[in-house]
């Protein structure tokens, strides 16, 4: 008796990506990565976009950064946020090589 089961797997969709500026990055990623690496909740990053004058609540943060569909505007708003003061484009494509 064959006790192995098959399972199909749903493909994965594409990552949503910043294009036209000579470079696809994952921004989704990018800002997990900073989110982490600062320890700031979904909570106190919408707390300090406020500041900026930037309205956005707990909820639509988290939709946003889930589906990764957001323009790049919103990116520098929020690694302004969380301090960055530069974006090193060498390692954040580096960073995304290694954890993909």
């Amino acid at each position: 008796m064959d006790t192995t089961a098959s399972v199909q797997v749903a493909p994965r969709r594409g990552r949503k990506t910043l294009k036209g500026y000579g470079f696809d990055l994952q921004a989704k990623q990018i800002i997990r990565n900073e989110l982490i690496r600062s320890g700031v909740s979904h909570e106190e990053l919408v707390k300090r976009l406020a500041r900026m004058g930037v309205r956005e609540n707990v909820p639509n943060l988290r939709n946003k950064l889930t589906r990764g569909r957001f323009s790049a505007p919103f990116l520098l708003q929020v690694m302004a946020a969380l301090g960055a003061r530069s974006i090193d484009l060498d390692e954040a494509l580096t960073d995304l090589a290694t954890t993909n």
